[in-house]
């Protein structure tokens, strides 16, 4: 097993946990605590950057993507791994403020677990709907988008 591997495993199945405790377990004080810091993202982000520092020069590819350039880099064998890696936490950021969102704007949790999920397993489509269901039953009164510190 390469460090990738082990890489990618750690990481998916850290934020496993993490998901479900949002989607199923929403108002646990465990949850809050958990989740209730921004820095948990940490455990994402670093073991990407230690992976992704030795292939730097590769990504300066996209200083001027094209889908050619994308193309080619995504051909490396590590690659896959670290876009995979890349995801996951902009994915749980992302997930976590909608967590908190929906409970300081008081959205009903039944409606939280399809979004959660779905941005869980299709981000676009999670925040796409989130997005609408925040709109349609608090309109303009969501206006402010506060980011959980």
């Amino acid at each position: 097993m390469t460090i990738y591997d082990f890489a990618f495993y750690a990481v998916s199945y850290l934020a496993v946990p993490l998901w479900l405790m949002m989607i199923l377990l929403p108002k646990w004080k465990i949850t809050s605590s958990v989740l209730g810091s921004p820095y948990i993202i940490l455990l994402f982000t670093l073991p990407y950057a230690l992976l992704v520092l030795p292939h730097f020069s590769d990504i300066l590819l996209f200083l001027q993507p094209t889908p050619e350039k994308i193309e080619e880099l995504l051909q490396r064998p590590y690659s896959d791994v670290l876009a995979w890696i890349h995801f996951i936490p902009l994915d749980l950021f992302v997930g976590r403020w909608i967590h908190f969102d929906s409970q300081r704007l008081k959205l009903p949790q039944f409606l939280m677990i399809p979004v959660l999920t779905l941005c869980f397993l299709l981000p676009p489509l999670g925040i796409s709907l989130y997005l609408i269901i925040r709109f349609v039953m608090k309109g303009n009164a969501a206006d402010s988008i506060n980011l959980p510190t």
